[in-house]
C-alpha cells in the first residue's frame, strides 16, 4: 500500500494530498469495519496502561469506542462496512483479530451508539465500501487501512481518519478520477498496478519491478499476464484470478442497491449496560463522552 501511494505522491501532481475535511462535514464516510478494529486491536498498547489488562477479551469494543470518537470528533458521519466471510487469518482466533463474535459484539454496540452499519452475503467490506461511495449520494469517500476500496473503483479513499489514540498526522485523500487521468491509465490498468504494488497479494516481492517499470509496462500491455512477462511466469494465472475475480465482484456490487439506516441519537443507557455487561475496561465519564461527540454530530448534520 505504502508503495501505491508513494507512487501517488511522486507521478500526480493533486490526485493524493492533504484532504479538506470541511468538505466532508455532514457527509458519511465508509468505513472498513474490519481493517479499522484490527489495528487498533493489534496497537492497544498505544492506549493507557488502564485499558491494558483486558486488552485481548475486551479491546475490538474499545476500539470502536475511540474510532467513532475519532471520526465524528470532525463532524463525519460513518457508515461501517463488514465482510461476510472471514478471511483465512481471522480462523487462527489470534487476540487481534475479530472473530464471527466479536463482530456481532461490535455491531450490537454500534446499534446501542445510533451509528450503521452493512453487510451483504458474499461481498468483502473493502467492495462495499467502494459501492456505497460510489453509488450513493449521502456517502463521499471512503476509509480502510488498505487502499483496497480504490481497486473496486472507490471515487475517493482517506488516509489516516482512523488515527490511532494519542498520534497526530494530518489526512489525506486519493482522488482516484484524478489519479488515472495524471498517471494516464484506465481503471483496468490501475487494477493491475493494484495488484502488483498495493500490497494486497504481496505480489511485488515475485516480480522484481521498480514502480517506474511497474507504470511503464502497465501502460504498454493490456493484459495483466504479458504486463509481467517473464518476471512471474508462474504467478500470472492467479493475477489473472485475482483481476477475474475482482471484476465479478465488482459487477455484483452494481446491482445490488445497498443501502443503511442513518445516524440516530446514541443510547447512553444502553451502551454503558452494553459494555459493562462485556466488563470493558471503560469508564462512564469517557462513555457519556463520546455519545455527546455522536449527538453532536448528528445534530449539526442537518446544518450541512
Amino acid at each position: 500500500m505504502l508503495d501505491l501511494l508513494r507512487l501517488l505522491k511522486s507521478h500526480t501532481k493533486t490526485a493524493y494530498d492533504i484532504a479538506k475535511l470541511e468538505e466532508y462535514k455532514g457527509k458519511y464516510v465508509a468505513i472498513d469495519g474490519r481493517e479499522v478494529i484490527e489495528l487498533f486491536m493489534s496497537n492497544m498498547t498505544l492506549l493507557p496502561k488502564t485499558h491494558k489488562k483486558n486488552r485481548i477479551h475486551i479491546s475490538h469494543l474499545l476500539a470502536v469506542m475511540f474510532i467513532v470518537r475519532t471520526i465524528m470528533e470532525k463532524s463525519i458521519l460513518p457508515v461501517f462496512a463488514f465482510d461476510d466471510l472471514l478471511p483465512a487469518h481471522v480462523e487462527a482466533q489470534e487476540s487481534h483479530c475479530l472473530t464471527q463474535d466479536k463482530k456481532m459484539q461490535v455491531k450490537e454496540l454500534l446499534d446501542c451508539l445510533g451509528v450503521p452499519h452493512v453487510e451483504q452475503e458474499n461481498q468483502p467490506a473493502a467492495a462495499l465500501c467502494a459501492v456505497l461511495c460510489g453509488h450513493h449520494q449521502l456517502v463521499k469517500a471512503t476509509s480502510s487501512v488498505t487502499t483496497t476500496p480504490l481497486m473496486y473503483g472507490a471515487p475517493f479513499w482517506l488516509e489516516k481518519l482512523t488515527i490511532l489514540p494519542g498520534l497526530k498526522a494530518p489526512v489525506y485523500q486519493v482522488d482516484l478520477a484524478q489519479a488515472l487521468a495524471q498517471l494516464g491509465i484506465t481503471d483496468n490498468k490501475f487494477v493491475h498496478l493494484h495488484l502488483i504494488w498495493g500490497g494486497v497479494h504481496g505480489l511485488k516481492r515475485t516480480t522484481g519491478l521498480s514502480l517506474d517499470q511497474s507504470l511503464k509496462i502497465i501502460k504498454e500491455h493490456k493484459s495483466l499476464t504479458k504486463a509481467l512477462g517473464n518476471w512471474t511466469t508462474t504467478q500470472a494465472p492467479n493475477l489473472q484470478s485475482c483481476k477475474n475475480t475482482r471484476d465479478a465482484i465488482k459487477k455484483c456490487c452494481k446491482r445490488q442497491v445497498v443501502d443503511f439506516r442513518r445516524v440516530s441519537k446514541p443510547n447512553v443507557s444502553k451502551v454503558t449496560a452494553f459494555l459493562k455487561s462485556k466488563e470493558a475496561t471503560i469508564s462512564e465519564k469517557e462513555i457519556k463522552k463520546v455519545c455527546k461527540i455522536v449527538n453532536s454530530a448528528v445534530a449539526s448534520a442537518a446544518s450541512y
